[in-house]
């Protein structure tokens, strides 16, 4: 990467011959600067990724207290949805890491276990030789994920995990005794909270350059697509990039006289605000309906300051062309040292950080109204005080 990364311009130059480029910005979040190559291009659309409706979960019911409690497949066989028994595990602790409980005293219950200390498969081993038929593990302050298998270890028998504040409410409910019926569902299509940022979804700005980067969102988490037995449900910001894909071609079909930096603009300007940082959701999460409507383009669809080193004033000034037939005024503009204001067919941003701007990640957005429609501008400006 860098200011002459030769993916960066040949993608550039792409953008510039009239092809629309979509590149996912990258998996290496949530750090600052993660963003990757050919993402960090200036004129390419580039995508982070949001939650979607859905994921991949089991339920867990014990009627009347407990219902469709949430847990985590991972690598360890599926329950079926038959009807279990569970009880805590009876060794001298809840960890499981040791092989306390005389084989085959168990008559085929499904096991409470918690997190910690040693591996899942050697958990999940010492339950299956104490007759256990399968295995609830409950986390630790840790969030709760599939589990990995270990190798070298007899855990064949379905396990799933919970997460701690679940467990302990079984572990009450137990009290040394047994929940009966227990059903766990196989792996199954659930609800989730859409439009949250991704943990994974690389940030900006902008390695180097410090623009602002990525310009859009896309639903990245629990993407449904097609393999060679199926379907599975994948994460990653190369499953949002295509959704800002497609749309671009969807405004393609229907407008295929529009420019490369008209789609951008269309796409970017026009996005829902997920209330997450300018390097971290760019403008926000993408609008078809809106993108296809819009009133006004903007080129480019941000003010990026780049980066300003050591002691010197931090100033800088960016002018934004604005193509619509109706006219656009500054509706509201973030704090910071920060001016704009719209001239015509121009809106002029000014960075006025002088010797005052600390080293920081400055920026925020301006919202510009053209005819009752906003639109929304990130600015960014990278000042280092250190140098």
């Amino acid at each position: 990467q860098g200011p002459h990364d030769f993916l960066a311009e040949v993608s550039n130059a792409a953008m510039d011959a009239g092809v629309v480029v979509v590149t996912s910005a990258g998996n290496s979040g949530d750090g600052t600067y993660t963003v990757g190559s050919p993402g960090s291009a200036a004129n390419v659309i580039t995508v982070g990724a949001s939650t979607n409706t859905r994921g991949m979960g089991i339920l867990i019911n014990a009627l009347p207290d407990f219902v469709d409690i949430k847990a985590y497949p991972g690598e360890f066989p599926n329950f079926d949805g038959s009807d279990e028994t569970l009880i805590d595990w009876p060794g001298a602790d809840n960890l499981a890491c040791t092989s306390a409980v005389s084989g085959g005293s168990l008559n085929n219950e499904v096991v409470l276990i918690a997190r910690g200390t040693c591996s899942f498969s050697q958990k999940i081993e010492n339950a299956k030789l104490a007759g256990a038929g399968g295995v609830i593990v409950y986390s630790d302050d840790r969030e709760p994920g599939g589990m990995a298998k270990t190798d070298g270890f007899d855990d064949d028998i379905p396990a799933v995990m919970i997460s701690n504040a679940d467990g302990l409410a079984f572990e009450t409910a137990l009290g040394g005794g047994a929940l009966s019926p227990t059903t766990i569902t196989p792996p199954t299509i659930v609800p989730e909270t859409p439009n949250l940022l991704a943990e994974f979804s690389s940030r900006g700005p902008a390695p180097f350059t410090g623009i602002v980067k990525p310009d859009v969102v896309a639903p990245g988490v629990n993407i449904l697509s097609s393999v060679f037995t199926g379907w599975e449900l994948f994460n990653g910001t190369s499953m949002a990039s295509p959704h800002v894909a497609g749309a671009a071609a969807v405004l393609l079909q229907e407008n295929p006289g529009w420019t490369t930096a008209q789609v951008k603009s269309a796409l970017a300007t026009t996005a829902t605000d997920l209330g997450q940082a300018w390097w971290e959701q760019g403008s926000g999460l993408i609008d078809l309906e809106a993108a296809r409507t819009t009133n006004a383009f903007f080129n480019p669809t941000n003010a990026s300051f780049g980066v300003f080193v050591g002691k010197k004033p931090a100033n800088g000034s960016v002018e934004i062309s604005i193509d619509s037939s109706v006219s656009c005024n500054v509706d509201s503009v973030s704090e910071g040292y920060v001016e704009a204001e719209v001239d015509g067919d121009t809106l002029t941003v000014d960075f006025n950080g002088g010797r005052n701007a600390e080293t920081n990640l400055h920026g925020g957005f301006i919202k510009v109204d053209c005819d009752g429609e906003l639109h929304t501008i990130p600015w960014g400006a990278v000042v280092d005080r250190r140098g």
